[in-house]
């Protein structure tokens, strides 16, 4: 049998398997069978074997289980299906019960049409008090079925902001590092183009920064991978505090840090990043258990300003450029490249912040 005919066999298998259980041949539900029958992942195959011995219900829902386990490989993706069956759910939910509501409506609009045309007919005093009564009736049962709507409308909504929490909520730890509680690679890629994009449109000013710290290897080696841990706590605490909320803090490697500062100019954003360099290089590490001085901690920090419209991985080899020279220029330092990507000394520096500070007080 050629690989083309066990194909087909193997499709059409799966395809009764699905109509024998009443199971909607949707591409999931068809690849959970087809990689059962085709043998492809034994561990899918055991568990299709043990619920079918154990006589268990096996409908669509399981079969969402099963591709929900064994095909969607992340957190994110398997939320992300979650939620996608919820909200299947919550507006078939809806549908059916605003359908529901607009056919009761109109049973009622003909019934209270009936009425007044029974109204408009008799004169007796007893007539009329039966068509009154039938009224109430069904302003009462009305009443009643618009409660009703009004509860499940209400529940619906909740359910739509917890599902929208919990995204978000997925959202933050996918983006998260763990160990230092900072923005990671991901967050960093996603922050630079959605500013760089604010930049070309509004000519709004963004700096970046990457801070390296020095000689974290032999911090490692030496004393431990607890205390390279909590060197990289230490350094990611003094950046997100030493920095506005606005600004966006990543680990961006190992031990490296980027940092964006949207709407923060050049000389502005290496005031910052020597503040910073400072506050690390005067924090000293001792030992929790005996006290002993694990020496200091200090970082060397390259700096550059984005040029609206210039592709962005030239943007950032012009940070990573100035980050490489305070390496070899003894570390512990600051190195600033402006957007022609030349070396910007302090007195430069000093000159564009006085500028800046004209520019803002006569604005």
């Amino acid at each position: 049998m050629n690989d083309e005919t066990r194909i087909v066999q193997i499709g059409e298998r799966a395809f009764a398997a699905l109509r024998e259980r009443g199971i909607l041949p949707s591409p999931e539900n068809y690849l959970v069978w087809y990689t059962h029958l085709a043998g492809e992942n034994p561990a899918l195959s055991r568990m299709i074997r043990l619920l079918e011995q154990n006589r268990d219900s096996f409908d669509a829902k399981r079969c969402r289980e099963l591709y929900a386990r064994y095909f969607l490989r992340s957190d994110m993706q398997r939320t992300l299906a979650e939620a996608t069956d919820r909200i299947k759910g919550l507006t078939e939910r809806l549908g059916d019960l605003l359908a529901h509501s607009g056919e009761e409506s109109a049973r009622a609009s003909s019934r209270f049409e009936a009425a007044a045309r029974a109204l408009a007919t008799t004169c007796g005093l007893e007539e009329i008090r039966r068509v009154v009564v039938a009224l109430d009736a069904e302003a009462r049962r009305m009443a009643a079925e618009t409660r009703t709507l009004g509860c499940e409308l209400q529940r619906s909504s909740r359910e739509v902001a917890e599902l929208q929490s919990h995204l978000e909520r997925m959202q933050r730890e996918v983006e998260t590092d763990p160990l230092t509680g900072v923005g990671n690679r991901r967050h960093f890629d996603v922050a630079l183009k959605r500013l760089a994009a604010r930049s070309l449109e509004d000519g709004t000013p963004l700096s970046m920064m990457l801070a390296d710290i020095d000689h974290f290897k032999r911090f490692n080696d030496t004393f431990g991978h607890d205390v390279g841990d909590v060197v990289l706590r230490l350094v990611a605490g003094v950046i997100r505090r030493g920095v506005r909320d606005n600004d966006v803090v990543a680990r961006f490697g190992g031990e490296e840090f980027a940092v964006l500062m949207p709407g923060v100019e050049l000389a502005e954003a290496a005031a910052v990043a020597e503040r910073l360099r400072a506050t690390v290089a005067g924090r000293r590490l001792r030992s929790r258990e005996d006290g002993r001085d694990l020496g200091m901690v200090t970082l060397s920090i390259g700096l550059s300003a984005y040029c609206p419209g210039e592709p962005l991985d030239r943007f950032f080899r012009r940070v990573d450029s100035a980050l490489y020279e305070a390496k070899q220029g003894g570390r512990n330092r600051v190195v600033v490249r402006d957007v022609e990507d030349r070396l910007v000394n302090e007195e430069e520096l000093a000159r564009a912040g006085r500028a800046g500070e004209q520019a803002r007080a006569s604005a």
